[in-house]
């Protein structure tokens, strides 16, 4: 008899700090777990969903997904569920486990009227490829600079999701200082903080760090779609993602006089 099944266990606020949610999980007293810790602990409570799958005891993957009216990517998908992550650590790729936590998830929106599940994805990094959904019955439906694209899947009659469009939003951050808008929907974006402003200090330019406390800034505020990370200059998107300082000085070199 197998010892170790594989497993998917539900996350919720009564025991997500006895299993935790995958990332960082052996620094659990670092800023960003912490950070996360609490940012799930109030998003539990608007319905988003975290399912761990295990083998055994031992985490392999995991999906988190919020109903559409909570995200925090930018986009408009009322009814559905929009997936926030989707990861399954490098040396289990390739063993369906991906596509179970995916069915899953569909099998709970299903069962709570969801009339389909949406995804941001990105031509760059960071964000999952299209490519996996493609093959699980997604659909491209939109797209937003500077390479993100918006699957779904639907099974009952629903418009289709969309990118919310820069006229929609407010005016992106202005001025000759760079401006980071973050959320602690990543547990890595807190580190990612501190490379920026010492980035940012080593070509003389001042940070200004903008919190977004809840899913309607993520939405409105930050003008690029994945929502929860936006670092600005002079109202210009330099990165939606962490990166290194050498990064970064690759990058808003081109934007300096």
């Amino acid at each position: 008899m197998d010892s170790s099944p594989i497993n998917i266990l539900d996350i919720n606020e009564s025991n997500v700090e006895q299993y935790g949610f995958f990332c960082m999980r052996s620094k659990r007293n670092a800023a960003g777990y912490q950070n996360k810790l609490q940012w799930l602990k109030s998003r539990f409570r608007e319905g988003l969903k975290l399912k761990l799958i295990r083998d055994g005891d031992f985490p392999l993957g995991f999906i988190e997904y919020i109903p559409g009216e909570y995200t925090w990517r930018s986009v408009v998908a009322e009814g559905m569920y929009v997936i926030h992550c989707l990861w399954v650590l490098g040396k289990n790729k390739g063993k369906g486990y991906g596509g179970m936590l995916l069915k899953a998830c569909e099998a709970d929106a299903r069962q709570s009227g969801k009339t389909g599940i949406a995804v941001v994805t990105s031509k760059q990094t960071w964000l999952p490829d299209k490519a996996f959904f493609l093959k699980h019955g997604f659909k491209v439906v939109d797209t937003a600079p500077p390479a993100f694209e918006l699957l779904v899947k639907k099974w009952a009659p629903a418009p289709d999701p969309r990118f919310i469009r820069d006229e929609e939003r407010e005016t992106p951050p202005q001025g000759d200082e760079v401006t980071v808008c973050y959320s602690h929907q990543c547990p890595y974006i807190d580190a990612a903080l501190d490379v920026i402003t010492e980035a940012s200090r080593e070509f003389g330019l001042k940070t200004n760090l903008i919190p977004l406390t809840d899913a309607r800034q993520a939405r409105q505020c930050v003008p690029a779609a994945y929502g929860v990370f936006g670092v600005y200059y002079n109202g210009k998107l330099i990165t939606y993602h962490p990166v290194t300082k050498r990064e970064f000085h690759k990058l808003i070199s081109p934007h300096l006089s």
